[in-house]
């Protein structure tokens, strides 16, 4: 009798600590993958002039976008504030906003191709990059030479996480599924937090991964998940 009463109450205490062993793994993986997540090599992301070629850019949605910036407008010495990688990421994305615009024929491309040099400007040997998009003209080959400058200038997996970010902005406005592959997913949330370790950059990779897979789609909460990544991604 003795026995079976010493049984019965060591079976709480057992399933007791298998339940803090489970617990305690589950919270060594949650703190240890963030880790292991930023030691792996980020996937090479597709140049926005190649990711826009299928997103529409025109429509209502598209003309709202464009009136919404991520970043407000930094000139001069604001921008010295920034990282590298945050000052990469902002030009990626206004290159390919140059690029829907160009495509669109839009009478504000000067001005665009103004702050893509502009950010150019702010790192060192850009001078073949800077000419090279002071000279553009409609030729969609010149904006790939110039673009392939801007990369090698300022780093081409942060130009081109924030190109695919701002050419994901406009793919979800016209709900244009081409740019959002799992593989494409996949790579950008490993280059995001690669480059920036914050929590909350943590919280928002987690949120566009979960929204990017989901279906159906919804492509305002995509729309605003991927606004969130880019917005976080340029301003370090």
């Amino acid at each position: 009798m003795d026995g079976v009463n010493t049984t019965q109450a060591t079976r709480p205490r057992a399933a007791s600590r298998r339940w803090v062993i489970v617990l305690f793994v589950a919270l060594l993986a949650a703190a240890i993958t963030p880790v292991l997540f930023r030691q792996m090599r980020p996937r090479d992301l597709p140049a926005s002039t190649v990711l826009l070629a299928s997103v529409a850019p025109t429509g209502d949605a598209v003309d709202v976008l464009l009136t919404q910036p991520i970043w407000s407008e930094i000139r001069g010495d604001g921008e010295s504030g920034l990282t590298a990688e945050a000052r990469a990421v902002r030009l990626g994305a206004a290159i390919a906003e140059l690029e829907v615009r160009r495509r669109r024929a839009d009478p504000t491309v000067p001005a665009r191709i103004a702050d893509v040099v502009r950010l150019l400007q702010t790192f060192p040997d850009s001078e073949d990059a800077v000419r090279a998009f002071q000279s553009l003209r409609a030729d969609d080959s010149a904006l790939q030479t110039a673009s392939d400058l801007a990369e090698r200038t300022a780093g081409r997996r942060a130009v081109r996480l924030g190109g695919w970010l701002q050419s994901a902005r406009f793919a979800a406005a016209t709900e244009d599924s081409s740019v959002f592959d799992r593989s494409a997913i996949s790579g950008v949330s490993l280059a995001a937090i690669t480059y920036d370790a914050r929590p909350e950059m943590e919280h928002a990779v987690r949120q566009f991964e979960d929204i990017a897979r989901a279906r159906p789609r919804n492509w305002v909460a995509l729309g605003t998940a991927v606004d969130e990544l880019l917005r976080l991604l340029g301003t370090r």
